[in-house]
C-alpha cells in the first residue's frame, strides 16, 4: 500500500498539518505544513516560514519522499523553518473547484 503525504510524515517524527486554500477563482488547493522538525520542539518561537512549490507535473511529495537526510522539507523543518507544501492547481491534490470539474468542465483548465 502506498502512504499518503501524512503517513510519510508520521513515520519519521514530523508534525504535520493539512490546509484548504481557496482561490479568488474558485480552485480549491491543498497544502500540508510541517511546522517544526521530528523532535517536536523549536528551538526558536519565531521559526521563519518558507513554501516549497512543486513543478509542472509535480506534487508536494517531490519534498517528501526521498525521506529525512534527503528530502529539502526535512533538511528545512529541522532547522526550525514553518515548512509549507503547496499542490497547485490541476495536480492530483489540488483538482477540486467550486463549481467546475477538472474530468468534464474544459473550463477547468481555463487558468494561466
Amino acid at each position: 500500500m502506498r502512504k499518503n503525504r501524512i503517513q510519510i510524515l508520521h513515520k519519521y517524527g514530523y508534525p504535520v498539518e493539512v490546509h484548504t486554500i481557496v482561490t479568488d477563482d474558485g480552485y480549491i488547493l491543498t497544502a500540508y505544513r510541517i511546522p517544526r522538525g521530528r523532535n517536536g520542539v523549536s528551538s526558536r518561537s519565531n521559526s521563519h516560514p518558507i513554501m516549497l512549490v512543486h513543478g509542472t507535473c509535480g506534487s508536494s511529495e517531490n519534498f517528501i519522499v526521498a525521506g529525512p537526510g534527503k528530502a529539502i522539507a526535512y533538511y528545512l523543518a529541522d532547522r526550525d523553518f514553518d515548512v509549507w507544501l503547496l499542490n497547485t492547481r490541476g495536480n492530483g491534490h489540488s483538482r477540486r473547484h467550486r463549481t467546475l470539474n477538472a474530468d468534464t468542465d474544459i473550463g477547468y483548465w481555463d487558468f494561466g
